[in-house]
């Protein structure tokens, strides 16, 4: 109808039908193929009913005594129809009056097509589409056997019409027409004065489902079974997984309290240097709990680098460490109110295609160890010092001893030797003899003491000189039998 409408449209404003309407209007009678075509045939009629032109038509046929010549005699725009040709078929038809008034345009629809139309549509054997004008009179149906194959206006009480402001309504129940329970779907037709009505009887509508309710039933059955045995494997498989769950909760549990129960700090860091893990002693250590230390730099906290110098190092020695090479050294750090020294290592873990996937991070207190060794080496100063003491008192007190011992056993060899004259008694010539033995042999224990300083400096010398053995041995017995016996 749109196209008619736009072909009407050309006609009335040019007086004549078109040259390319006439071509693809033309319309080879006895076409069967698919419903055929709804724009039938195309005429201009003078206000006599005479055809001054027509396309579609193999010959001119006169429309006097037909509803075309009473719409021509009119003169004015109309839809007249439907009404059957002498031929047979049914037939409607739009009438626009041309543009100077000498006669009409009109154009002739083929009704029976869209009823071969509405029958190829499957609404169900007892269900019905139709096709009607505003004044109830139906146009095109779907369904052969009907009142409507003798008198197109049957159904002219019971046809639905819509407000002005409403283009479709859904209808239910029961149908006067037929007798029967029907659900119907009535929409206008846009821009026209024409309805199309779609009604379905409720048998029609549960026709499918009562044929094929007991494969529905089966297949129902069938996705129940394997919806229950889905379940079922489903219910299994989260059992394994809260099992699994448990364990792994399990394992966490303690790798964590190992992790918390070491004296040490220890931690687990991204490549990039984020807190993954930490131990109590770590969260300790930097004055914050654990959910306000995981994700963020390690670098970052001033309880593990107090000033922004240890801060870059930190960060240096991370970034060593996610190269793949091991990290170690020592820090300060304040725990406590007290500067403790720490000894840190950095050490990669490895994936299984050797690249870094986690730093492990270890500082271990060492203050104890630094200040024993700082008191050790005090100690070592003093002992030392204590040392050189020694060597000096050494050194002064031979230089002192030799002197008077130097005249002693100068002065005895001079009475031995009775420069100056006899001694008299024989028992003087003995006793200077003693007196010169005992200075010798203390010079000899004042230069074995300054032997063993030199042995202590590195700098002894061996002296080597011949002994006689039995002056030794003779030296050795008046030297014991020199030496008073003690008591009881």
């Amino acid at each position: 109808m749109v196209v008619a409408g736009y072909s009407l449209h050309a006609i009335t404003e040019g007086g004549q039908i078109p040259a390319h309407l006439l071509a693809e209007t033309a319309w080879a009678p006895g076409a069967n193929a698919g419903p055929g075509l709804a724009l039938r045939t195309l005429l201009i009629l003078e206000r006599d009913g005479r055809v001054r032109q027509a396309a579609g038509m193999d010959t001119s046929v006169p429309v006097a005594g037909t509803p075309l010549a009473e719409a021509a005699a009119g003169g004015s725009a109309a839809f007249v129809g439907p009404y059957r040709e002498a031929a047979g078929g049914w037939r409607a038809a739009m009438v626009r009056p041309l543009a100077d008034g000498s006669g009409v345009a009109v154009a002739v629809l083929d009704l029976d097509r869209f009823t071969r139309l509405y029958a190829t549509q499957n609404v169900g054997p007892l269900s019905i589409i139709l096709f009607y004008r505003e004044n109830g009179s139906v146009l095109a149906y779907s369904r052969a056997g009907l009142p409507l194959d003798r008198d197109r206006a049957a159904f002219a009480g019971f046809l639905p019409r819509l407000p002005a402001d409403e283009t479709a309504r859904t209808l239910s129940g029961f149908d006067p027409a037929e007798g029967r329970e029907r659900i119907g779907t009535v929409r206008r037709v846009a821009g026209l004065p024409f309805y199309v009505y779609v009604r379905i009887r409720t048998d029609d509508v549960l026709a499918g489902w009562h044929a094929d309710r007991w494969k529905r039933v089966l297949e129902t059955a069938a996705v129940s079974v394997v919806v229950m045995l889905l379940a079922l494997l489903a219910l299994r498989q989260l059992g394994r997984l809260e099992t699994t769950t448990q364990a792994l909760r399990a394992s966490e549990r303690r790798s964590q309290a190992l992790f918390d129960s070491s004296f040490q700090i220890m931690g687990l860091l991204s490549p990039d240097g984020r807190v993954l893990a930490l131990n109590r002693p770590a969260c300790a250590l930097a004055g914050l709990p654990a959910e306000a230390l995981i994700g963020r730099r390690a670098w970052e906290f001033r309880g593990w680098a107090r000033t922004g110098e240890l801060a870059e190092s930190f960060r240096q020695s991370i970034g060593k460490a996610a190269s793949g090479r091991l990290v170690r050294y020592e820090t300060d750090v304040i725990a406590d109110g007290v500067t403790r020294v720490m000894d840190v290592t950095i050490k990669p873990v490895f994936d299984d295609r050797g690249a870094v996937a986690l730093l492990v991070i270890e500082a271990r207190d060492i203050t104890e160890r630094v200040e024993a060794a700082e008191r050790l080496a005090a100690a070592l100063d003093q002992a030392e010092a204590a040392n050189r003491a020694k060597s000096a008192f050494l050194a002064t007190m031979s230089h002192e001893l030799r002197t008077p011992l130097n005249a002693i056993i100068g002065f005895s060899d001079i009475m031995l030797h009775e420069l100056f004259g006899p001694l008299g008694s024989p028992r003087y010539h003995d006793y200077a003899r003693h007196v010169q033995n005992s200075g010798r042999h203390l010079l000899d224990l004042i230069n074995d003491v300054l032997d063993m300083s030199k042995l202590e400096a590195g700098r002894y010398t061996l002296d080597e000189s011949w002994l006689e053995p039995a002056d030794a041995i003779d030296t050795c017995e008046r030297w014991r039998r020199s030496r008073p016996m003690p008591a009881g």
